[in-house]
């Protein structure tokens, strides 16, 4: 089961400020994915949807993900139980490029996180558009899926451990996720 996550005006002027941020961050550094404006805000809204889904469970997270300075680390932690790092797709390349991390950024990724979310979006980034987190998954799980190159044709492939569709674990068992 997934959940449906409605972006307020005030959720999407917070992302939209961290992800003009971070992209001054990596301005002109080689990157695992596209360096746009459109990526970034993109993955803060999918780290937004994530807390809120949480909070309103009564779980108290550590948004990793307001602070730019922090980039490095997981997006969402949950105090003595697991980091999470969010991952956010536009739903038009979810079915082929979707539940995939780099083969190169997959070790670094495996430090700083026990769990991936997965999230797609609205196409058009805007206030009321909605953030479906559709699962997630260990940084074990991860590790074991099948190794493909994935992009559209004709254009830059990326290596990358790419999970099926099945392989993806309900977003409500998460709470109940312990991995510290």
């Amino acid at each position: 089961m997934t959940h449906v996550h409605i972006i307020t005006a005030k959720e999407l002027a917070v992302a939209t400020e961290l992800a003009e941020q971070t992209l001054e961050m990596f301005a002109g550094r080689p990157g695992y994915y596209n360096n746009s404006i459109n990526s970034h805000l993109r993955g803060k809204l999918g780290e937004v949807a994530v807390s809120a889904f949480l909070q309103a469970r009564g779980v108290t997270t550590d948004d990793l993900w307001r602070d730019p300075d922090r980039i490095g680390d997981a997006d969402v932690v949950i105090a003595g139980r697991f980091r999470a790092d969010v991952k956010t797709w536009d739903v038009r390349y979810w079915p082929d490029y979707g539940r995939c991390i780099s083969v190169s950024q997959f070790p670094k990724l495996r430090t700083k996180a026990d769990a991936i979310i997965w999230c797609t979006s609205d196409s058009a980034i805007r206030a009321e558009m909605t953030v479906t987190i559709e699962g997630w998954n260990t940084m074990k799980d991860v590790e074991q899926a099948p190794r493909r190159h994935t992009g559209p044709p004709n254009r830059r492939q990326v290596y990358t451990l790419h999970l099926g569709p099945a392989a993806l674990r309900e977003i409500a068992a998460i709470l109940t996720f312990d991995d510290e």
